[in-house]
Protein backbone atom coordinates (compact mmCIF):
# COMPACT_ATOMS: atom_id res chain seq x y z
CA UNK A 1 0.00 0.00 0.00
CA UNK A 2 1.35 3.63 -0.86
CA UNK A 3 1.84 6.12 1.49
CA UNK A 4 -1.02 8.07 -0.75
CA UNK A 5 -3.30 5.31 -0.16
CA UNK A 6 -2.78 5.07 3.46
CA UNK A 7 -3.34 9.02 4.21
CA UNK A 8 -6.52 8.57 2.40
CA UNK A 9 -7.66 5.79 4.20
CA UNK A 10 -6.39 7.77 7.93
CA UNK A 11 -8.74 10.60 6.09
CA UNK A 12 -11.09 8.47 5.74
CA UNK A 13 -11.07 7.42 9.22
CA UNK A 14 -11.05 10.28 10.78
CA UNK A 15 -14.07 11.24 8.79
CA UNK A 16 -16.00 8.71 9.80
CA UNK A 17 -15.42 9.23 13.32
CA UNK A 18 -16.85 12.72 13.20
CA UNK A 19 -20.00 11.58 11.40
CA UNK A 20 -20.39 9.11 14.38
CA UNK A 21 -19.59 11.90 16.85
CA UNK A 22 -22.89 13.82 14.92
CA UNK A 23 -24.45 10.73 15.95
CA UNK A 24 -23.65 10.86 19.49
CA UNK A 25 -24.71 14.31 19.48
CA UNK A 26 -27.95 13.47 18.61
CA UNK A 27 -28.63 11.14 20.84
CA UNK A 28 -27.44 13.10 23.83
CA UNK A 29 -30.12 15.84 22.61
CA UNK A 30 -32.90 13.90 21.37
CA UNK A 31 -32.67 11.49 24.45
CA UNK A 32 -32.16 14.25 27.38
CA UNK A 33 -35.79 13.86 27.95
CA UNK A 34 -35.62 10.22 28.85
CA UNK A 35 -32.54 10.30 30.11
CA UNK A 36 -33.98 13.18 33.15
CA UNK A 37 -36.86 10.56 33.36
CA UNK A 38 -34.77 7.38 34.15
CA UNK A 39 -31.76 9.27 36.57
CA UNK A 40 -34.04 11.98 37.96
CA UNK A 41 -37.79 10.67 38.64
CA UNK A 42 -37.79 7.23 38.75
CA UNK A 43 -34.52 7.43 40.77
CA UNK A 44 -36.10 9.78 43.24
CA UNK A 45 -39.58 8.04 43.32
CA UNK A 46 -37.45 4.58 43.67
CA UNK A 47 -35.53 6.20 46.84
CA UNK A 48 -38.49 8.04 48.62
CA UNK A 49 -40.42 4.54 48.31
CA UNK A 50 -37.71 2.57 49.66
CA UNK A 51 -37.04 4.89 52.60
CA UNK A 52 -41.09 4.63 53.19
CA UNK A 53 -40.11 0.56 53.85
CA UNK A 54 -37.91 1.24 56.79
CA UNK A 55 -40.49 0.68 59.20
CA UNK A 56 -39.16 -0.45 62.75
CA UNK A 57 -42.47 -2.66 63.07
CA UNK A 58 -41.82 -4.46 60.02
CA UNK A 59 -39.44 -7.75 60.21
CA UNK A 60 -36.07 -7.62 57.65
CA UNK A 61 -37.51 -9.74 55.28
CA UNK A 62 -40.55 -7.66 54.78
CA UNK A 63 -38.38 -4.75 54.46
CA UNK A 64 -35.82 -6.37 51.79
CA UNK A 65 -38.59 -7.60 50.03
CA UNK A 66 -40.50 -3.66 49.78
CA UNK A 67 -37.32 -1.98 48.70
CA UNK A 68 -36.95 -4.73 46.43
CA UNK A 69 -40.43 -3.96 45.10
CA UNK A 70 -39.75 -0.29 45.17
CA UNK A 71 -37.20 -0.85 42.29
CA UNK A 72 -38.82 -2.97 39.92
CA UNK A 73 -40.29 0.26 37.87
CA UNK A 74 -36.71 1.55 37.57
CA UNK A 75 -35.62 -1.69 36.57
CA UNK A 76 -38.06 -2.32 34.09
CA UNK A 77 -37.47 0.85 32.34
CA UNK A 78 -33.69 0.98 32.57
CA UNK A 79 -33.78 -2.76 31.04
CA UNK A 80 -36.15 -1.18 28.19
CA UNK A 81 -33.85 2.24 27.20
CA UNK A 82 -30.83 -0.62 27.32
CA UNK A 83 -32.27 -3.06 24.81
CA UNK A 84 -33.78 -0.76 22.56
CA UNK A 85 -30.58 1.48 22.59
CA UNK A 86 -28.63 -1.79 22.27
CA UNK A 87 -30.54 -2.18 18.84
CA UNK A 88 -30.29 0.74 17.95
CA UNK A 89 -26.40 0.42 17.73
CA UNK A 90 -26.05 -3.07 16.45
CA UNK A 91 -28.15 -1.52 13.34
CA UNK A 92 -25.92 1.12 12.71
CA UNK A 93 -22.99 -0.97 13.17
CA UNK A 94 -24.47 -3.51 10.71
CA UNK A 95 -25.26 -0.99 8.29
CA UNK A 96 -21.89 0.74 8.59
CA UNK A 97 -20.41 -2.86 8.14
CA UNK A 98 -22.38 -3.16 4.98
CA UNK A 99 -20.27 -0.44 3.74
CA UNK A 100 -17.08 -1.31 5.35
CA UNK A 101 -17.24 -4.32 2.96
CA UNK A 102 -17.99 -2.95 -0.10
CA UNK A 103 -15.05 -0.55 0.47
CA UNK A 104 -12.80 -3.85 0.71
CA UNK A 105 -14.39 -4.86 -2.34
CA UNK A 106 -13.44 -2.15 -4.31
CA UNK A 107 -10.38 -1.74 -2.70
CA UNK A 108 -9.23 -4.96 -4.19
CA UNK A 109 -10.40 -4.29 -7.44
CA UNK A 110 -8.68 -0.78 -7.37
CA UNK A 111 -11.99 0.79 -8.04
CA UNK A 112 -11.00 4.59 -8.07
CA UNK A 113 -12.90 6.59 -5.51
CA UNK A 114 -13.53 3.82 -3.45
CA UNK A 115 -12.86 6.14 -0.16
CA UNK A 116 -15.42 8.37 -1.35
CA UNK A 117 -17.87 5.72 -1.60
CA UNK A 118 -17.54 4.64 1.77
CA UNK A 119 -17.56 7.97 3.20
CA UNK A 120 -21.28 8.51 0.91
CA UNK A 121 -22.72 5.23 2.38
CA UNK A 122 -21.40 5.61 5.43
CA UNK A 123 -22.85 9.36 6.03
CA UNK A 124 -26.14 7.80 4.25
CA UNK A 125 -26.26 5.28 7.02
CA UNK A 126 -25.18 7.88 10.03
CA UNK A 127 -28.24 10.10 8.92
CA UNK A 128 -30.22 7.26 8.40
CA UNK A 129 -29.65 6.44 12.23
CA UNK A 130 -30.15 10.26 13.12
CA UNK A 131 -33.43 10.81 11.45
CA UNK A 132 -34.47 7.53 13.62
CA UNK A 133 -33.94 9.21 16.98
CA UNK A 134 -37.05 11.01 17.20
CA UNK A 135 -38.73 8.05 16.73
CA UNK A 136 -37.08 6.22 19.27
CA UNK A 137 -37.25 8.78 21.64
CA UNK A 138 -41.06 9.26 20.89
CA UNK A 139 -41.05 5.68 21.79
CA UNK A 140 -39.86 5.83 24.82
CA UNK A 141 -41.87 8.66 25.82
CA UNK A 142 -45.02 6.69 24.99
CA UNK A 143 -43.55 3.32 26.96
CA UNK A 144 -42.49 5.39 30.03
CA UNK A 145 -45.39 7.35 30.40
CA UNK A 146 -43.30 10.58 29.73
CA UNK A 147 -45.68 14.18 29.34
CA UNK A 148 -44.48 16.55 26.74
CA UNK A 149 -44.19 19.78 29.10
CA UNK A 150 -43.91 22.25 25.91
CA UNK A 151 -46.84 25.01 26.37
CA UNK A 152 -49.59 24.35 23.97
CA UNK A 153 -50.59 26.70 21.34
CA UNK A 154 -53.42 28.25 22.99
CA UNK A 155 -51.39 28.80 26.52
CA UNK A 156 -48.71 30.73 23.74
CA UNK A 157 -51.13 32.94 22.20
CA UNK A 158 -52.85 34.16 25.74
CA UNK A 159 -49.30 34.42 26.94
CA UNK A 160 -48.41 37.02 24.00
CA UNK A 161 -51.19 38.60 24.67
CA UNK A 162 -50.83 38.96 28.05
CA UNK A 163 -47.57 40.23 28.22
CA UNK A 164 -48.86 42.81 25.15
CA UNK A 165 -51.33 43.88 27.42
CA UNK A 166 -48.87 44.70 30.64
CA UNK A 167 -45.84 46.31 28.16
CA UNK A 168 -48.70 48.32 26.40
CA UNK A 169 -52.25 48.84 27.30
CA UNK A 170 -51.93 49.30 30.89
CA UNK A 171 -56.21 50.87 30.74
CA UNK A 172 -57.20 47.23 29.13
CA UNK A 173 -55.08 45.81 31.90
CA UNK A 174 -57.01 47.88 34.67
CA UNK A 175 -60.52 47.13 32.88
CA UNK A 176 -59.77 43.47 32.89
CA UNK A 177 -59.24 43.01 36.40
CA UNK A 178 -55.07 42.36 36.19
CA UNK A 179 -54.12 44.94 38.69
CA UNK A 180 -52.91 42.74 40.69
CA UNK A 181 -50.30 41.53 37.92
CA UNK A 182 -49.87 45.63 37.11
CA UNK A 183 -48.56 45.47 40.21
CA UNK A 184 -46.53 42.48 40.40
CA UNK A 185 -44.28 43.87 36.80
CA UNK A 186 -44.06 47.17 37.70
CA UNK A 187 -40.40 46.82 38.56
CA UNK A 188 -39.91 44.94 35.89
CA UNK A 189 -41.52 47.12 33.10
CA UNK A 190 -39.83 50.52 34.42
CA UNK A 191 -36.26 48.93 34.46
CA UNK A 192 -34.60 48.97 31.09
CA UNK A 193 -33.13 45.64 31.58
CA UNK A 194 -36.30 43.98 32.16
CA UNK A 195 -38.36 45.56 29.69
CA UNK A 196 -36.49 44.84 27.13
CA UNK A 197 -35.98 41.38 28.52
CA UNK A 198 -39.95 41.30 28.10
CA UNK A 199 -40.27 43.19 25.06
CA UNK A 200 -37.69 40.69 23.68
CA UNK A 201 -40.02 37.68 25.26
CA UNK A 202 -43.25 39.61 23.22
CA UNK A 203 -40.91 39.63 19.56
CA UNK A 204 -40.81 35.99 20.06
CA UNK A 205 -44.27 35.55 20.18
CA UNK A 206 -44.96 37.73 17.46
CA UNK A 207 -42.70 35.44 15.93
CA UNK A 208 -44.25 32.16 16.86
CA UNK A 209 -47.74 32.97 15.83
CA UNK A 210 -46.16 34.38 12.48
CA UNK A 211 -47.14 31.57 9.72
Amino acid sequence: MDHFAVTEEQIASLRLRQKLDEVNEAAQTHLAPIQDHVNFTLQKAYFKCAHECFDRSRRQEEISNCVENCSVPLSRVQQTFESEMAQFQERLNRSLMVCKDKYEAAKLQQKPGAVNDFLSCADLSIQDGIKMLPLLTNKFKASFGIKDNRPSLVYLVLFCYFLNVLLYDVDLARSSGHMSHIRLFKKWVRNPNYRGRLEDLLISCHDAKSP
